[in-house]
């Protein structure tokens, strides 16, 4: 929890405090990778930066994620989730599920993966499962790999593969130095992209255009 010291730098910090004032409503989203003791040391920064006792100094917060997937991020080993802490209980969340599934609509696969999800892997489950050991996967569908290593071993492999010569396209960048080295910590591509004609491109980021 944050001390009496760093409460009162919160409270002195003007443009902290603006940026609290400004704030109607707050989101957090995937808040099952958000630990029990972090949504406490939100919590206790906007009471000090709003001067309220109130959860979150009053300011309406809205929560969305699914505590079966990703677990509290943390560096110590396990962390409580964030609804087992206090700050949870104090909010009076009004909880609203999701109950339809817009993404698969394979009534076989949505079953194999809400038993995943639960962890209560069952007859029917299984046998739709070991039904795939084997199968040759096609080479025009996309491959997931747990490791980018493994994924940089795919496309270099299958871009060999075809005729032609390589196209290089480089990264340009404009910015701060060090923004800019966070900003490319962060690329799921490397600095320097190669392509060959045919060849299959996925994009990795929403094109507004």
């Amino acid at each position: 929890y944050l001390g009496p010291y760093e409460l009162d730098r919160i409270e002195q910090n003007e443009r902290l405090v603006k940026r609290f004032l400004a704030t109607k409503v707050l989101v957090i989203d995937e808040v099952s990778m958000l630990s029990a003791n972090t949504l406490a040391l939100v919590d206790q920064a906007m009471r000090a930066g709003l001067r309220s006792t109130e959860p979150f100094g009053g300011v309406q917060v809205v929560l969305c994620g699914d505590f079966f997937q990703l677990p509290p991020v943390t560096r110590g080993g396990n962390a409580n989730f964030a609804f087992q802490g206090e700050v949870w209980h104090e909010l009076g969340l009004h909880v609203c599920y999701l109950e339809k599934q817009y993404r698969q609509d394979d009534e076989t696969l949505l079953g194999v993966l809400n038993a995943i999800r639960a962890g209560e892997i069952r007859a029917p489950q299984r046998e739709a499962l070991e039904a795939r050991v084997g199968v040759q996967v096609p080479d025009n569908v996309p491959h997931l790999f747990t490791h980018n290593v493994d994924v940089d071993g795919l496309n270099n492999e299958r871009l060999a593969a075809l005729k032609g010569g390589v196209r290089n396209f480089n990264m340009t960048t404009k910015g701060g130095k060090k923004y800019l080295e966070i900003l490319k910590r962060g690329l799921l591509v490397s600095e320097t992209l190669q392509l060959k004609k045919d060849a299959a491109v996925m994009f990795v980021k929403n094109d507004p255009h």
